[in-house]
């Protein structure tokens, strides 16, 4: 290696000082790092643990580099200050501790079984500032790029929650338990988070509390409002107690009047549901407001049995509706004597007529007597 000029030497010794600067301040604001904070407060476990074990060890390195480094550039320093203008050997002690591997760091002894009979009885390793710049420009993304995954997760999941804590805080009540759940993962194993897995997570805790919120809050109106809360609730058994009946009259006519399958099995709660209004002779607004729950579950439950009911009705009425406008349309064809529609006619009606009547077979039938009347009229056509 060709010596180095005095210009030479010292434009490299400022390009180095500035360098080495330049990675200590690097590093000292790298020990603030939020993401460095947390896994030094909170030790890490799982997946986060895993990576840990690496980047520890490289921050670690960092700092050991950034310490070699700084011993070299001190003793090329202490050689430069000398003299003013440093002689022959001066400046190839220079060359040699900017440009070459100068430093020893380690000694290991070689095992017998590795070594020659005249070789060295032990290794030794020495860096140099090229080297060791190169391995902490290396190093130093991977570092960052997971005290930055720290952080991140941390502030999805803080920034997530705090609406929801906020208000939590604001009734004075203590939130669902897959609160701590999520703050104890994001402490200690935040890498084995996806962010959709955090967003997901967070808007479940959320609907839990509004849910939560929404049952305070109709607790609180009952309570501060007792006279009219027993009243709605004597209202809504009236309420039940007709929609029962309607349903009851409705399904009685319907298994009457058309062959349907079995009714789903629906009994009469209203007595008991306002006997047990009754008893309730001081203010338990959860009491209540389960008692509503169950009144408006049974008050759903004659509702759809209605419904039901009604639609076969319907449909029945349907049916007939759409056989009397066939009927029209043979008549006004010329065709309201023929003897094979007067005979489709025949069964269709009868089906209808019968009670309770068979809408699958009146369907079938209807629909022979419309095709019957189409083939007809292509025929005369």
């Amino acid at each position: 290696m060709s010596v180095l000029s005095t210009d030479e030497i010292d434009r490299e010794l400022e390009s180095r000082t500035q360098e080495v600067a330049a990675m200590s301040a690097t590093l000292v604001e790298l020990e603030n790092h939020p993401g460095l904070e947390h896994v030094r407060v909170y030790p890490p476990t799982g997946l986060t643990a895993q990576r840990w074990t690496v980047i520890e060890q490289s921050l670690t390195q960092l700092w050991d580099d950034l310490g070699r480094m700084t011993s070299i550039l001190e003793s090329a320093r202490a050689v430069r200050a000398r003299a003013s203008r440093p002689d022959d050997d001066e400046r190839s002690e220079l060359t040699r501790l900017l440009r070459e591997r100068t430093l020893e760091v380690s000694r290991q002894p070689i095992p017998l079984a590795k070594r020659q009979i005249s070789g060295l009885g032990e290794a030794v390793e020495y860096v140099g500032l090229a080297d060791t710049a190169e391995r902490m420009n290396a190093a130093y993304p991977g570092v960052v790029d997971f005290l930055d995954s720290v952080d991140r997760v941390n502030s999805l999941v803080a920034e997530g929650l705090a609406p929801t804590r906020k208000r939590l805080d604001a009734a004075g009540v203590a939130g669902p338990q897959e609160i701590a759940e999520l703050l104890e993962i994001s402490a200690t194993d935040p890498l084995s988070l996806a962010t959709r897995d955090i967003e997901q997570r967070i808007k479940e805790i959320a609907d839990t509390v509004e849910k939560q919120s929404a049952e305070l809050a109709e607790l609180a109106a009952i309570q501060s409002n007792w006279s009219d809360s027993l009243a709605t609730t004597a209202d809504s058994l009236d309420e039940l107690r007709d929609a029962g009946a309607r349903a009851t009259q409705t399904r009685a006519h319907a298994v009457q009047i058309v062959l349907a399958g079995p009714f789903p099995d629906r009994r009469d709660e209203e007595p008991s549901l306002r006997a047990e209004l009754q008893s309730i002779t001081s203010p338990d607004p959860k009491a209540v407001r389960s008692l509503r729950n169950r009144i408006k579950a049974a008050l759903q439950a004659a509702r759809e049995e209605e419904e039901l009911a009604q639609g076969l009705l319907d449909r029945r009425s349907e049916l007939k509706g759409r056989l009397t406008a066939y009927q029209a349309k043979a008549a006004r064809l010329g065709l309201g004597e023929d003897r094979d529609l007067l005979a489709c006619n025949r069964i269709a009606s009868g089906l209808l007529s019968r009670q309770p009547c068979d809408l699958r077979a009146v369907t079938r039938a209807i629909s022979d007597y419309q095709q019957l009347i189409t083939d007809k009229r292509g025929k005369t056509g």
